[in-house]
């Protein structure tokens, strides 16, 4: 009876172990020391290492990136027309040619079966619509092309026309300088005056803003101005300017923001294709002088409304 129940005993732990998963196995090894009369059965747990991590290195590799690519990207992520137009026609393409494939495939496995003369006027049809669909679209492509170009090459001209508008001051000191000769007084003097007339103080200086300012400077000869009071006068007339403009543009005569022809300077009555750098030394060269009332007088009521005329 003992004999049988160790020989049940020992088939079940057979089972057990086959039971068992070999995961498990080599998680875990069990091991025990055999008994000793001093000290009781000692099971012993060794647990397998854990598998290392692998770290994976990626190089960072160098990539080019010209203009066509930028192009390219800029195109895909602002999306157009055009690329729209293409993409829907790639498809269409596509499933034409799958179409054909079929169509082969059907005519190598039945030879009797013939495709009908309606769709096959209608496919001559739709690939003649495709090739005039592409030729359309290389031709809006090379016409948005054209057109970057033109605006490109406009944005060259008022670039290059706004440099023409400005000048430095010591650059324009040095054209006075080669016009007349000037004692080191003088230029000192022009210089104060030249950067009164910036009123930024960027050591550039708009030339038909100065002429501007001079022409009135001229129209009242026997007023003594500081710098700092120059500076202002300047400033305000650079946002009368601006302000003309901008009445120019909503009232659909000129665009904005103002050319280099602008309305204030066109007032002033100097010949402005000449070298701006003349036309300053001759204005600021012209010694002030004493007006009478009776003619300041005259110039105050000349830029008076009419009907503010005839009150005075």
């Amino acid at each position: 009876m003992i004999i049988q129940k160790a020989e049940e005993e020992k088939v079940a732990t057979e089972v057990a172990k086959a039971a068992v998963s070999p995961e498990v196995e080599t998680i875990a090894e069990f091991s025990v020391e055999s008994p000793s009369p001093d000290k009781a059965p000692v099971l012993e747990v060794t647990q397998a290492a854990a598998p290392q991590e692998k770290t994976v290195t990626d190089a960072g590799s160098k990539l080019q990136i010209d203009e066509e690519h930028v192009q390219s990207i800029e195109s895909v992520i602002h999306g157009n027309a055009i690329s729209e137009a293409k993409y829907d026609i790639r498809e269409l393409k596509e499933q034409i040619s799958e179409h054909n494939e079929d169509l082969e495939e059907l005519d190598s496995f039945m030879k009797d079966l013939k495709e009908p003369r309606g769709a096959k006027i209608l496919r001559a049809r739709v690939n003649k619509m495709m090739k005039k669909a592409d030729k359309l679209l290389e031709k809006l492509d090379e016409d948005r092309k054209a057109i970057g170009e033109i605006s490109e090459s406009a944005a060259d001209e008022e670039k290059k026309m706004k440099e023409e508008r400005l000048m430095r001051v010591e650059d324009l000191i040095g054209k006075m300088q080669t016009l007349q000769k000037m004692s080191d007084d003088d230029k000192e003097e022009f210089r104060k005056i030249l950067q009164a007339l910036d009123e930024d103080s960027d050591g550039v200086i708009n030339v038909n803003l100065v002429l501007h300012a001079l022409a009135l400077f001229g129209s009242h000869k026997e007023l003594r101005l500081t710098a700092e009071q120059i500076k202002t006068i300047v400033e305000m007339l650079k946002k009368e300017e601006h302000i003309e403009a901008m009445k120019a543009f909503l009232a659909g005569t000129a665009p904005y923001p103002p050319s280099s022809s602008s309305s204030a300077v066109a007032t002033s009555g100097s010949d402005f294709s000449a070298d701006p750098a003349m036309i300053i030394k001759q204005k600021l060269s012209v010694d002030p002088t004493k007006i009478s009332n009776k003619t300041l007088k005259n110039q105050t009521l000349n830029k008076l409304p009419t009907d503010m005329k005839q009150n005075k």
